[in-house]
């Protein structure tokens, strides 16, 4: 598995959010997750400086409430490549918003998602969430588990104790009142579920858990030869 850090972005007023000297090889899978504050009545978008097309995986508001704001989830298949580029959110209102975002150059390129196993979870308070996958397809698919949420007061603990890795994090800032993004990322050895259970949350106003995956790049068999040893004449 290999995996590679955006980076990541906030900012408590403008109306976009920019990755910059973003450097992601031809063909890869790019994933974007999105925590926004303001509810707007009409969502953000996610864009690139090279035109690829940012696909919504999930949009879950926190707590279940559009009041409180929301996160979302995209990904690129088989992009097109980026060499020191920008990935752009154009926010659906001007309050507080995050963006954080990995890359893998090993899977595959024409139909990575596996639509079962995607998941999402909703809460609000000190409890934090834990949300549980689908059964996945097959084998070496890339879990990614995701929490966002709106008044993140407490920074946020990836869950290392069901194997996840620690992707990029980031929070808004904003007198207390933050939002927040926490990226963990794994492989699967077999075709169990995986469960995302992050901790220290303090989402006062509310935080949303996603958790989904990708298949493995599809190796293609060189092409069959017959050598001419083995070949017999035929009269």
């Amino acid at each position: 598995m290999a995996v590679t850090s955006l980076g990541s972005n906030s900012n408590i007023s403008t109306g976009t959010l920019t990755l910059t000297s973003v450097t992601v090889p031809a063909g890869a899978l790019i994933v974007v997750a999105i925590s926004e504050a303001d509810s707007g009545a009409t969502p953000g978008s996610a864009s690139d400086s090279v035109g690829n097309t940012y696909t919504e995986i999930a949009k879950v508001n926190h707590n279940n409430t559009a009041a409180t704001g929301y996160g979302r989830m995209y990904y690129v298949k088989n992009c097109t490549a980026l060499g020191g580029g920008t990935i752009t959110f154009t926010k659906g209102g001007t309050g507080r918003a995050c963006i954080a975002a990995i890359y893998s150059d090993d899977r595959d390129t024409a139909a990575p998602l596996d639509t079962s196993v995607t998941a999402t979870a909703f809460g609000s308070g000190s409890d934090g969430q834990t949300v549980t996958s689908g059964t996945p397809a097959e084998a070496n698919e890339l879990f990614v588990g995701v929490v966002t949420m709106t008044e993140g007061r407490s920074v946020t603990t990836i869950d290392a104790g069901n194997g996840w890795t620690a992707g990029p994090s980031v929070k808004s800032g904003g007198a207390g009142n933050d939002d927040q993004i926490v990226i963990g990322y794994q492989t699967n050895t077999g075709t169990g579920t995986k469960t995302y259970a992050t901790s220290n949350i303090r989402a006062v106003a509310g935080d949303a858990s996603f958790i989904f995956s990708f298949k493995a790049a599809r190796r293609s068999l060189p092409p069959f030869s017959r050598s001419p040893r083995f070949m017999t004449r035929r009269f």
